[in-house]
Parts: structure tokens; C-alpha cells; sequence
């Protein structure tokens, strides 16, 4: 999904700048409020004052829980995003052209845009100026859209690394010697993923263990959330 370029929803629920998710915006606004300092979803990730109080040692462990479970359902839910994305780009990538101006190709993309705007996916239903698929020219130009989709993975990639530096300073002073034993691994790949690695025998304390689950737990909720019944 695009980092808006103007507020988006009436009445403007989603500020200029900040990651929209493709499903599910109500329950990405609802576990953010009362939570200011969650500028990992900007286009330039934390601001220096958000990063400066998320790392301060007066920062309560509850709040910081807080903020740690809503950052886990964010990467997850921008990872879900980056799946579907990277699935489509498989189906087009199968419907290569086999000439120039392939009509079944121009088709097959076209079929993808509709079938993510039956799915409900915020993107396809954008216009074009504002991070939207290409114009429906009937048909679709099949490399147009590859375009569009493998530009709305590059913004996973970007989103999964602004919420890295958030884990990071989240994780500050919940692991004894952080530096050395969590680290943040990335899988420069088609869809992009991220992965944490923490040492277990650093993890000190059970409520901060339990935060860290809660964290993990928080992920793959959001990634199952199109295989619920």
C-alpha cells in the first residue's frame, strides 16, 4: 500500500506521509490510538523525538509492551501485503508476453487488478496519480502493472525497515547487552521479510519474555487474517 501523498478518508483518518495497510484500516487506527509516538508507519520511519522517548529509560515496561505488540501486528500486516503482491507479480510473471503487445498478457494484468479490488485491497482502487494501478486502458498494459506491483513491494522493503529501527529501539533496555544478542535479519527477496533472532539466556525476565511473544503472536495474527473463516 502507498505512503500517502495527501490525507486520505474522510475525515482524514490517515495523515500525508504515513503507511496505509490493504485491508483492515479500523483495526490498524484502533490499536494505534493513545499511541503518538508510532512514527515507524511514516515514510521516514521515527522521528527523533518519538525514537528519543520510545529508548528512554522512564519509558514504563507496560507502555513499552504497548508499543512493541502494536509494531508486531504492523510488520505482519505489511508483510501479509507483500505476499499477496508478490503472488500476483507470480501470476503475471506466467502470463508473460510471448510477442510484442501479447493481448492475453495485457489481459492477465488486467484480471489481477480486478481481482485484488474484489478482494477489497485499498491500492487497485486508488487512482493512478495516487498510487493506484495503471489506468484500465482496456486491456491493461501487462508491463505497466508489473511495474505498479513490484513498486508497492519496494514500499514493504521500506516500511520493514523503518520498523526495524523501531523493534531495535523498543528492545533497548528489555534485553540485557542488546547489541550483542538480538539482532534483525532482512531477506532481500520477492515478498520481502524480516526476522528477529534474540537470545534466550539474555531475556531476564518472564513478563518481559511474555512481551516479546505478544510481540511475535501479534505478527502471524495479522498475516492469517485473510485464512480466518
Amino acid at each position: 500500500m502507498p505512503y500517502l501523498d495527501q490525507p486520505w478518508r474522510p475525515p482524514e483518518e490517515f495523515a500525508q506521509g504515513e503507511w496505509v495497510p490493504e485491508l483492515d484500516q479500523h483495526d490498524w487506527l484502533d490499536r494505534h490510538r493513545d499511541l503518538p509516538h508510532a512514527s515507524w508507519v511514516k515514510l521516514d520511519g521515527l522521528t527523533g523525538s518519538d525514537a528519543e522517548y520510545l529508548q528512554s529509560t522512564n519509558l514504563l515496561v507496560d507502555e513499552r509492551g504497548k508499543y512493541l505488540k502494536v509494531l508486531g501486528a504492523d510488520i505482519g500486516s505489511a508483510q501479509r501485503d507483500g505476499f499477496f503482491y508478490a503472488n500476483f507479480l507470480e501470476q503475471l510473471k506466467r502470463a508473460a508476453p510471448r510477442s510484442t503487445d501479447d493481448p492475453d498478457a495485457d489481459k492477465a494484468a488486467g484480471e489481477a487488478v480486478e481481482r485484488m479490488k474484489v478482494m477489497g485491497f485499498t491500492s487497485a482502487n486508488l487512482d493512478e496519480q495516487h498510487g493506484g494501478p495503471p489506468e484500465g486502458n482496456s486491456p491493461r498494459p501487462w508491463r505497466a502493472v508489473m511495474k505498479w506491483l513490484s513498486s508497492l513491494i519496494r514500499k514493504v522493503w521500506r516500511f520493514l525497515v523503518n520498523a526495524a529501527q523501531a523493534f531495535g529501539i523498543l528492545v533497548r533496555h528489555l534485553i540485557a547487552d542488546t547489541q550483542s544478542h538480538a539482532t534483525v535479519s532482512f531477506s532481500v527477496s520477492i515478498p520481502p521479510a524480516i526476522a528477529f533472532d534474540v537470545d534466550l539466556e539474555y531475556i531476564i525476565d518472564s513478563n518481559k519474555w511474555k512481551m516479546f511473544k505478544e510481540f511475535i503472536n501479534a505478527i502471524w495474527e495479522q498475516m492469517e487474517e485473510l485464512v480466518r473463516p
